[in-house]
């Protein structure tokens, strides 16, 4: 489930992501949040499956951000029910490190610390906005990508 909940995201169907997140939460979890593996067979019992936590940070961490090729898309697949939250530290391709803030799914402010890719192009909503800065410097964006 994680590994399609990381392409669902990919592929930007917020519908399925969140079906997918729900399929995973109810049925994929012990109740520490330690996720099961189901047995391979009738011999065998459920086993703890670390894998499956990290695919699953990924792929949360994809509904939140995607890089690639020096474009940066800010939550490109956030579910209806992630109504309010931020990230903070989040890092992309190129070495920038982003903190998102979200209201009402809007996004409300975003915080580029840029690494040492000096050119980007920034995705959000249909806005496409390409920044050029330095390597360290931070630039705060509303949710117009303006800064």
């Amino acid at each position: 489930l994680s590994w399609t909940i990381c392409l669902y995201a990919r592929l930007k169907d917020k519908q399925k992501v969140q079906q997918e997140i729900e399929k995973y939460m109810k049925g994929s979890l012990y109740p520490n949040l330690f996720s099961i593996h189901p047995p391979l067979s009738e011999k065998e019992r459920e086993v703890f499956q670390i894998d499956a936590l990290f695919g699953f940070t990924a792929a949360v961490a994809e509904c939140l951000l995607q890089s690639q090729n020096d474009k940066i898309h800010i939550l490109p697949c956030l579910p209806d029910n992630w109504k309010n939250g931020s990230i903070l530290g989040m890092k992309a391709r190129g070495g920038h490190v982003i903190d998102i803030f979200w209201k009402d799914g809007i996004l409300e402010r975003l915080i580029i610390k840029f690494g040492f890719k000096t050119k980007i192009e920034l995705h959000y909503s249909g806005i496409v906005k390409r920044v050029t800065a330095k390597t360290d410097e931070v630039l705060e964006f509303d949710r117009s990508l303006t800064y």
